[in-house]
């Protein structure tokens, strides 16, 4: 049976009050306002009580006076209090007065809150819960008024009234605690306002789930995750892994870390690192199921704050957690890296390759590609090590062990480096060339030794089983000691002598040393000379008339290096020059040109090969040797000439095979332009360099000035004609070579007839008649011509080049073009 019926029109009219007390109660009531006076005025009525309250309770109803119809029978409910048991109709107006009061009072409470009259609405839907019916939603809407105007403890009390009174009711009163939570969270410490919330005597999962989620939406995550660390350490078990607490757990625990990375990663750009590691550590404490990933982040952190061993110990946490996955060991890599564990840190990225080659995802078998290998960049260290030491000595002494090293044993030297395992650690997606050549150029740089060769120098036999700095005390010894010395304190690793570096017992290593030795000083990052005889304190001049300055070898030395440094007998800098490079210094560059004769700009503009030959030839020419055939060797190199075997004991020949290929080579005839004594390997060279010290132009007759050529082609009566197919035929002439120590001398021979009937004029030697070309003759050392043939040039009675008394072969300058040799019979 329903307790309290929709309407009142399920009343029977008879048990209304009488019309008589409903007129007199509406005209009182107009007359005056007041409905306890009516009440009042009514008391002396034999009218039943209760009829006399509702005939004021429906005419205030009538009247729209909700407000005091409610109170008028909420008076009259205290009035009569418990009576026995009234009529049914009585009860059953009572309710549907009661629904009905309650229906208007919560529609004007509504219309109050549209107009935003929140005091209107709280005393509408105060007077309506006054009649005590069950009805939650109201205490809802007056809690939802109580937080409009901000009474928090009053809204808080009227959800806590719906959950008490109406626990069947679906309304929560989330919203309510939310609200006060975080006007509560602004003011104090979230422990406090837990302590508040108690007294609301709410269940403790939802206070800690509300509270949980304030200090989330008020950016206290930090405080919101150890809130949640409390309720769970509080709360049973059981009570947060059921139904929807748990997937409330869940999703608290995924919203908060996420959060938790994104300040991380903002405070790590900020290089905020001490609170980037909060937030991943804290994030670590509630999200276990990302833990990988947060030891990662904190990895990352301890790298950027150089702490190498913590982050290698978050990165052992990841790889134990998802030993498949590369991020763990790709950190692991790169702290150990930084911490310089090279070789630990290589074997950590060749596992790592190795899992995700094994990988069943196939995106990440695919990322394996991206990666080189150690072994690779080994292999590519390796190849510019090979390339760059490949023009370099083949031996060297290590200025650290003091002990000669071949090529495979200095590439070796470097493999052994620290500096390789970091650079194979460094480069694991890209081979930084640059810098490996950077590296291995750095580390192969050496420096070279420039001296005179004294007695029992030490040699490759007697050092190549020995430190350097071992050997026995000796004037050479020291020198080769201290220059070592010199060259280790200067920060560089090999240093080279002629002395003990070259095999000299194995002829291919001597061949290539003397031809490659004018490329070794030019690439060696200095040349120390050594001034055997020049005492300190030295004065300006003592370089000029120092024997270094007199030996042949030590002319390619000079010019070679790029960086020289000069050391008395004593090794204490010459004149204390303190510059880098004494070639740079003045009174070095005036005592070079005063010792050569050359200005410094044509000693440095000379370069290896057949380029200025005679120029070569005559600063050679002023030098000294002991081995006669030095004399040819020590040129080897500036003349870059790889054909010519040294055979020590060919004395003279040396130089004229040296000559000849120079010459074969060059095709400059200026070598055959000297005065002397003929040399054993070919009558038209010379047997000592000494006869190039001079000019080589006062062997070649002047050139022609323009002015004069073009006076003597306009004076002329020479046939023109002629003359250019001359000069075309002469042009045309390949120039002289040796073969076989014969030289090979191009020319144009023709028939002469007797010597008187010749002119003075060149025209009947270059008849058609009597001319013929002959390329490529036959003349041995007599310098005979083949039968019937000569060769001949005009008026040989005045010709400027003919020496007087002079029988041997002369270059004649025809046309400025190509020369003519000629032999000059005696007239």
């Amino acid at each position: 049976m329903q307790r309290y019926p929709n309407s009142r029109n399920d009343i029977d009219p008879a048990s209304q009050p009488s019309p008589l007390l409903s007129e007199w109660v509406k005209s009182t009531l107009m007359i005056n306002d007041s409905w306890t006076d009516v009440l009042a005025a009514s008391v002396d009525f034999t009218s039943p009580r209760f009829m006399i309250y509702r005939a004021i309770c429906e005419r205030l109803e009538i009247m729209d006076r909700i407000l005091d119809a409610s109170k008028c029978f909420l008076q009259m409910v205290n009035e009569l209090g418990e009576e026995p048991p009234t009529p049914e109709e009585q009860v059953t107006w009572a309710a549907a007065f009661r629904l009905c009061c309650v229906e208007k009072l919560e529609h004007l409470g509504d219309v109050a809150v549209d107009a935003q009259q929140y005091d209107v609405a709280i005393t509408q839907y105060s007077a309506a819960l006054l009649l005590d019916l069950p009805i939650p939603h109201v205490f809802i809407k007056r809690s939802k008024v109580y937080l409009a105007k901000g009474l928090w403890e009053d809204a808080l009390h009227d959800a806590n009234q719906v959950v008490t009174l109406y626990p069947s009711s679906s309304w929560r009163y989330d919203e309510v605690l939310m609200e006060w939570t975080k006007v509560n969270l602004t003011n104090g410490l979230w422990k406090d306002v837990l302590s508040a919330a108690r007294d609301f005597k709410i269940p403790s999962l939802v206070m800690y789930q509300i509270l949980c989620e304030g200090l989330e939406i008020t950016e206290g995550i930090l405080d919101a995750v150890e809130c949640f660390h409390q309720m769970t350490s509080e709360l049973t078990e059981d009570t947060i892994t059921q139904g929807e607490q748990a997937e409330w757990v869940l999703d608290f625990r995924f919203r908060c870390s996420e959060k938790l990375e994104r300040f991380g990663d903002v405070a790590m750009d900020s290089r905020l690192h001490a609170e980037a590691v909060n937030y991943y550590s804290t994030a670590l404490s509630i999200y276990p199921a990302n833990t990988p990933g947060f030891f990662i982040l904190r990895s990352k952190v301890c790298m950027a704050k150089c702490l190498w061993e913590d982050a290698i110990d978050e990165a052992k946490q990841a790889i134990a957690l998802d030993p498949s996955s590369p991020r763990g060991y790709e950190l692991k890599h790169a702290a150990l890296h930084q911490a310089g564990r090279y070789d630990d840190a290589i074997q950590v990225f060749e596992t790592m390759l190795s899992k995700m080659a094994q990988s069943p995802d196939p995106q990440i078998r695919e990322r394996r590609n991206q990666y080189i290998g150690p072994s690779s960049t080994r292999a590519h260290i390796h190849k510019i090590v090979r390339r760059t030491i490949r023009h370099s000595p083949h031996v060297l002494i290590n200025t650290t062990t003091g002990r000669l090293q071949n090529k495979a044993q200095q590439a070796a030297a470097f493999m052994s480096l620290p500096i390789v395992t970091e650079l194979v650690s460094s480069m694991t997606t890209c081979i930084d060339r640059g810098r490996i050549k950077h590296e291995v150029r750095q580390f192969f740089r050496y420096v070279m030794l420039s001296h005179k060769w004294e007695e029992n120098e030490p040699l490759f036999q007697q050092v190549v089983h020995v430190a350097v700095y071992d050997l026995d005390q000796s004037p050479t010894h020291d020198k080769l000691q201290m220059f070592c010395k010199i060259v280790r304190d200067a920060g560089f690793n090999w240093a080279w002598s002629d002395t003990c570096c070259i095999n000299k017992d194995d002829n291919f290593v001597l061949q290539e040393s003397l031809v490659a030795m004018f490329k070794w000083y030019r690439g060696s990052v200095m040349t120390i000379v050594y001034l055997r005889g020049v005492h300190s304190p030295a004065t300006l001049g003592d370089l000029v008339k120092s024997i270094w300055n007199t030996r042949a070898w030590t002319l390619q030395e000079y010019v070679a290096a790029k960086v020289i440094r000069f050391y008395t007998e004593d090794w204490t800098p010459y004149l204390n020059l303190d510059t880098s490079n004494h070639k740079e210094s003045s009174d070095i560059i005036s005592e070079m040109e005063q010792a050569t004769g050359v200005s410094a700009q044509q000693l440095m503009a000379l370069r290896p090969g057949l380029s200025s030959i005679r120029e070569k030839l005559r600063l050679a020419s002023m030098r000294e040797t002991t081995m006669v055939e030095d004399a040819a060797y020590s040129l080897l190199g500036i003349f870059s000439v790889a054909g010519i075997p040294a055979i020590y004991g060919e004395r003279e020949a040396a130089l004229g095979r040296l000559l000849a290929h120079i010459l074969t080579g060059s095709g400059d005839a200026s070598i055959l332009a000297w005065t002397g004594q003929s040399g054993p390997f070919n009558s038209c060279l010379p047997a000592h360099i000494t006869v190039f010290n001079g000019p080589a132009s006062s062997h070649v007759p002047p050139p022609i000035e323009d002015a004069d050529m073009k006076k003597i082609i306009t004076t002329s009566t020479i046939d023109l004609d002629l003359a250019q197919k001359l000069y075309d035929r002469l042009h045309e002439l390949p120039a002289p070579w040796f073969a076989a120590s014969r030289m090979k001398l191009p020319c144009i021979a023709f028939k002469l007839p007797p010597l008187f009937a010749f002119s003075n004029s060149f025209r009947p030697c270059l008849s058609r008649e009597n001319s013929r070309l002959r390329d490529g003759g036959d003349y041995d050392k007599t310098g005979s011509l083949p039968a019937g043939c000569s060769v001949s040039c005009a008026s040989l009675a005045g010709c400027p080049l003919r020496p007087r008394g002079c029988t041997k072969w002369r270059i004649h300058g025809g046309w400025r073009r190509r020369a003519i040799v000629t032999k000059l019979r005696r007239v």
